[in-house]
């Protein structure tokens, strides 16, 4: 199974880049639960600390499209190096305010920057493998291993958030994500070798967002993403009900942990179908086992279907990667990628604002069916989208791809 891992990992530069992008997105599991469970601890309200975390991801995804596109313009160090200072300034600013009981507005001033400098490691990881390795077998085993590696991240980082902000201090979890960001950011940045070529005109090539198969894309994962935002939310007053705050970190490392799982399986496989196929199947597959989660009556319950969810959540998303790398001009690639991710944002900040709000005023359950009918709708839009794989608006015309420097 492995083979295949070692194989694209002992390209020049890979395994340098590969493993600085990992820590540098662990904040992708972190920054907003602490943001969370901060909020949360400080004012009592879950509705507020899902205002601030919907804040904060918005922002975050509105900007993360534009970021992209300047990053295949100027290139991704220039990028990124200030993104990480701004976001470490927000961060910072958010924590001393909610720390000393300042106005309610003020967090959401911090959130602002704090999610609109996110850096967006995921994407420019994926168009780095893309650059290095071209179209192929290694470039969907690459894929999967990032997704791997994303599980990962939210395997171990909601369960380090949630110790150190409820066993050690609300602002830790927080603070520690900051420190990853930074150390992982700048490392990324520094390898130069492996950085795609950059600084093609502005406005070359089509917007990835008039392709037909990536706007379908990112509606699907829009809906995806209010499962997750709802599900984090949830978590944590399910948790709560159930005897501690702390059993958040341990419920959603469980959902992660299938995912990975799922991740491993499914990049070692030598696929026949094709991933516009396997895009529909598992999003389907998730819809199903997030109905599990929705329905589970006590923390043993919940810990099974959230394995089981999990296990859909890698392949979805490997394969959304696969279709905009398809689909997607080669000059707006990153930019491509981060409309997966700004996608997944938006969804993510109406799930967390909708459950937490319905959590404040009704119950749990409310806040797990939010998810779930974004889940289901967006199994509808997957299976009565396949035509537009078909439509003749697809061929884009494009620069032909240039290798990474090594």
């Amino acid at each position: 199974m492995l083979a295949q891992y070692r194989a694209v990992l002992s390209r020049p530069g890979a395994l340098g880049f590969s493993s600085a992008a990992w820590i540098g997105r662990m904040w992708l599991s972190m920054t907003n639960l602490g943001i969370l469970l901060l909020v949360a601890a400080v004012t009592h309200r879950y509705g507020m600390a899902g205002a601030v975390s919907a804040t904060y991801v918005t922002v975050g995804s509105v900007a993360q499209p534009f970021l992209g596109r300047l990053t295949d313009r100027l290139g991704q160090a220039r990028i990124l190096l200030p993104m990480v200072v701004v976001h470490a300034a927000g961060v910072i600013a958010l924590l001393l305010f909610a720390e000393n009981g300042a106005p309610s507005w003020t967090l959401f001033a911090a959130a602002i920057p704090t999610g609109a400098c996110c850096p967006p490691l995921g994407s420019q990881v994926r168009a780095r493998w893309s650059a290095l390795l071209g179209s192929g077998r290694s470039l969907d085993t690459a894929y999967a291993l990032e997704s791997v590696l994303d599980e990962l991240v939210f395997v171990l980082g909601p369960v380090l958030v949630t110790v150190l902000s409820t066993s050690v201090d609300p602002a830790a979890g927080l603070l520690t994500a900051l420190g990853f960001t930074v150390f992982g950011t700048v490392a990324f940045a520094l390898q130069r070798r492996t950085e795609p070529s950059s600084g093609r005109p502005a406005g070359h090539g089509a917007s990835p967002l008039r392709i037909p198969a990536i706007r379908m894309v990112c509606v699907t994962y829009t809906m995806v993403g209010t499962l997750f935002g709802s599900t984090d939310v949830t978590m944590v007053a399910f948790a709560t009900q159930h005897g501690s705050r702390a059993y958040t970190g341990w419920l959603l490392a469980l959902i992660s942990g299938g995912s990975c799982v799922g991740g491993l399986i499914y990049g070692s496989r030598h696929w026949t179908t094709s991933p516009e196929r396997r895009f529909t199947l598992t999003v389907c597959s998730l819809a199903f086992f997030a109905l599990g989660v929705a329905s589970a009556p006590g923390l043993l319950t919940m810990a099974v279907a959230g394995v089981f969810m999990g296990v859909s959540i890698a392949p979805a998303i490997i394969t959304s990667s696969l279709l905009i790398e398809k689909y997607c001009p080669s000059d707006r690639l990153t930019e491509g990628f981060s409309l997966i991710g700004s996608s997944l944002g938006i969804g993510f900040a109406v799930g967390a604002s909708v459950a937490g709000r319905l959590i404040d005023h009704h119950s749990t359950h409310l806040g797990f069916a939010v998810g779930t009918c974004a889940v289901a709708v967006a199994a509808i839009v997957a299976v009565r989208g396949r035509r537009v794989y078909r439509t003749p608006e697809l061929t884009v015309p494009e620069l032909p791809r240039e290798p990474a420097a090594c």
